[in-house]
């Protein structure tokens, strides 16, 4: 995926092509977790449309049953020795123990689970501690009585979508988060 060139197309390009790879990968394996990595601005593309191309990528993964977590995340803010922001995704099936405990959660709670799960309890947010937050957050359904289609989040989906979030059963809750930092370690020492 890039939208680095004048003129690329994000996921409707020649680069974004390869999303719809994955997408068949997902269609025919169903592999139970998912691990993906992509550019920073992934989350927020394309400018004339904001959010579009992420919130495809999370209705194609609520069309075949998973959850998804993100985080634009700076290696440097968690101590390695290179300055890169890049969007890390998560996605868990729904025959997982995992998602089936976020999902029986999610039914009960709502947004405080989603919350907790970006700030405490969820995978990235195990991986890559958060020390705060921004109050604002985005709580936006995907889902077929929002869109009846993936031609229609492509169509009419505009969305400010934050640096960290979580999507379940075609809900999804974004808010900022500030990375609890780590002391940086010098590359001699790796």
């Amino acid at each position: 995926y890039s939208i680095l060139k004048k003129g690329a197309k994000g996921i409707e390009g020649h680069k974004g092509r390869l999303w719809w790879e994955v997408d068949e990968i997902l269609q025919e394996k169903r592999p139970k977790y998912v691990i993906l990595e992509n550019v920073d601005r992934l989350i927020r593309s394309p400018a004339q449309q904001k959010g579009r191309d992420f919130s495809i990528i999370l209705r194609c993964f609520y069309e075949k049953g998973y959850a998804v977590e993100w985080r634009v995340i700076n290696a440097a803010e968690y101590g390695c020795a290179q300055r890169r922001r890049r969007t890390f995704i998560v996605a868990y099936h729904n025959s997982t123990p995992f998602y089936q405990k976020l999902a029986e959660e999610v039914c009960k709670r709502w947004l405080k689970t989603m919350h907790r799960y970006i700030i405490a309890d969820g995978i990235m947010a195990q991986a890559f501690p958060v020390a705060s937050f921004r109050e604002e957050f985005v709580d936006q359904w995907i889902d077929e009585l929002m869109f009846p289609s993936v031609q229609d989040v492509s169509a009419r989906q505009r969305v400010h979508l934050y640096d960290a979030g979580i999507m379940i059963n075609g809900r999804v809750y974004s808010v900022s988060v500030e990375p609890k930092r780590m002391p940086s370690i010098p590359l001699r020492d790796v």
